[in-house]
């Protein structure tokens, strides 16, 4: 069965312009403050080296395998698809009732028929937020930015500094999810795709 991971609406606009062709997740169970580097086994399994009794397994699959891609919908609608993804709605859309208020759904009541988009893994590993290169933040679909984490305006502009902006910083906030926080470096599931619409 294929597995599912959740976008939100500016990740579904960047994917779907092509532009996005990498994303990082946390790794739930963290390893040990002084764990260096993992490395891959054949069964896809990770070990660091200062928490060899934990074996990690990335949540979303192996290289080869296809991801559908959830995000914030609604159906039943008067569209031509009866089908609207609220990252590229317009009410022009609609058939009828443009004025109409969609009440949007979650992207975890997605079922997998309404999705539009689907990743092909092309490469997993794992590394620290704050190793996340210009190439990197570019792949992430970030737009560069002249400002950097601390407010410091710079004369050129940076994916990184975007990603961390408005990427990284607008999911896992420091309220919200402080131990994935930028600050925290925590390790991520880097994970390279190929989007098939």
């Amino acid at each position: 069965m294929a597995k599912s991971i959740t976008f939100n609406a500016d990740m579904v606009k960047v994917s779907l312009a092509g532009n996005k062709r990498q994303t990082r997740r946390p790794l739930k169970n963290q390893p040990l403050e002084h764990a260096d580097t993992p490395r891959m086994f054949a069964n896809g399994k990770w070990l660091f080296h200062y928490n060899n009794e934990t074996e990690y397994v990335c949540p979303y699959g192996k290289v080869g395998d296809t991801l559908w891609v959830r995000e914030t919908f609604q159906v039943g609608l008067c569209t031509k698809s009866s089908i609207a993804y609220r990252a590229t709605h317009n009410p022009s859309d609609l058939e009828e009732g443009q004025d109409e208020i969609i009440k949007w759904k979650s992207p975890i009541h997605m079922p997998q028929w309404a999705s539009r988009i689907s990743l092909k893994i092309t490469d997993i590993r794992i590394e620290k937020i704050q190793n996340v290169s210009e190439c990197g933040a570019q792949a992430e679909g970030a737009k560069p930015s002249f400002k950097d984490e601390f407010g410091i305006v710079h004369t050129q502009p940076s994916y990184r500094d975007g990603f961390i902006l408005n990427i990284w910083n607008k999911i896992y906030h420091d309220k919200h999810k402080p131990e994935f926080s930028w600050n925290e470096n925590p390790w991520v599931w880097v994970i390279d795709f190929e989007v098939i619409k």
